[in-house]
């Protein structure tokens, strides 16, 4: 049964990207691109460690609630996945979504294996708990969200982006690296419990981050011709 249960959480988790890379012709490009992502996901996220070990009693001052300035450090040093996705938008030739979601699946993949993998696994010797079926459907918001911000990155380094669409670029982006500081921040305001704080951050993915983002893009798009 735990067994069972292990598979259901970790299908959640890693089945909608597995299609997206299926379904979405990335296949036809080989699996060297993400993989290359990935690790430079990984080289990121120790870097981030090496600069938040400069502030750790800020952070940690206060960890049965909201810490507003140690948020607000974090959420500094998550600037640096957006240095990371550049890097890794530069690499990868082509144009299009294929360019946009080979980042972003190589690095969702990546940052599913690193922050939710463990977690995940101890569900292999656990009873049925909800609890990991909301860190699986957390890995779908990071997906929506990265394919958001991978976007996003996009648009803001094309120089032909319409000078009256970079202001909401620039906006989504800080929207989306201090999103810990103001949606948590109000998830704490309001003493939401772990299921309607799930739903408000599905949301806010899906209503505030990605379809503003898709509107971006296809607007970009036409214009270009892709």
């Amino acid at each position: 049964m735990t067994l069972y249960h292990f598979g259901n959480v970790a299908a959640l988790a890693v089945l909608p990207i597995y299609f997206l890379y299926k379904f979405s012709g990335l296949a036809e490009y080989g699996a060297y691109k993400c993989f290359q992502a990935g690790g430079t996901y990984m080289f990121t996220q120790l870097c981030k460690m090496l600069i938040l070990t400069f502030f750790p009693e800020t952070i940690n001052s206060d960890p049965t609630g909201f810490n507003f300035i140690g948020e607000c450090l974090r959420c500094s040093a998550d600037l640096l996945d957006f240095i990371g996705l550049t890097f890794v938008l530069s690499k990868i030739p082509g144009k299009g979504h294929s360019k946009l979601l080979t980042a972003a699946v190589g690095w969702s993949t990546a940052e599913i294996i690193l922050s939710k993998g463990l977690t995940l696994w101890r569900a292999r010797g656990a009873e049925f708990s909800w609890i990991y079926t909301q860190k699986s459907l957390e890995s779908n918001i990071l997906l929506i969200i990265t394919i958001a911000v991978t976007t996003l990155l996009w648009l803001w380094s094309r120089h032909d982006l319409n000078k009256k669409m970079m202001p909401f670029v620039t906006f989504l982006l800080v929207a989306i690296a201090f999103r810990n500081v103001w949606l948590d921040g109000f998830i704490y305001a309001m003493s939401l419990g772990p299921w309607s704080a799930l739903t408000a951050k599905g949301l806010v993915a899906i209503f505030g981050f990605g379809l503003p983002t898709l509107y971006l893009y296809s607007s970009m798009a036409q214009s270009i011709g892709i």
